[in-house]
């Protein structure tokens, strides 16, 4: 009787270990960082009214409200054509040191209900000069502006 006992209580918890890494299996994978794919956009004779760090742009009245026509000799040109009810726009403006242009790289993750924008700025050398980047990003549209974090990192 106490061996049937014992044996009984041996399967109980290995039900019970079985059932747990089960769980913690579920929840590691809902909650796995999900790389997000992107398209980048290039902006010519278009100049951003007000310079600020980021944006996340889902209409295109705020997009059109960011842009002003930076020459005359731009007539001819107009913005690109971004599907608002699809798409959502992100961008970021920095500057950085360095000899040269910066190498910027981009990345842009899901977790836990947010969008994280990586960016990582890599300085070439050690002058004064101040370099201007922009990051101009297209993703599958997002409900909520809210939920995007923009992160830079800067290395030499």
């Amino acid at each position: 009787m106490r061996i049937a006992l014992e044996n009984n209580m041996l399967i109980i918890h290995i039900k019970v270990s079985i059932l747990v890494v089960i769980m913690l299996l579920v929840d590691s994978q809902g909650n796995a960082q999900q790389r997000i794919h992107f398209d980048t956009v290039s902006f010519q004779c278009f100049y951003i009214k007000q310079i600020h760090d980021n944006y996340v742009v889902n209409d295109y009245r705020k997009f059109r409200e960011l842009w002003i026509n930076g020459s005359d000799t731009c007539e001819q040109y107009s913005l690109p054509t971004i599907d608002f009810t699809k798409k959502t726009l992100l961008g970021y403006l920095g500057n950085s040191g360095g000899c040269s242009a910066p190498k910027v790289t981009r990345s842009i993750y899901f977790q836990n209900g947010e969008y994280t924008v990586k960016i990582q700025v890599q300085e070439q050398g050690m002058c004064r000069v101040l370099w201007d980047y922009k990051c101009w990003l297209v993703i599958d549209k997002i409900a909520d502006e809210r939920k995007v974090k923009f992160e830079t990192t800067y290395v030499r």
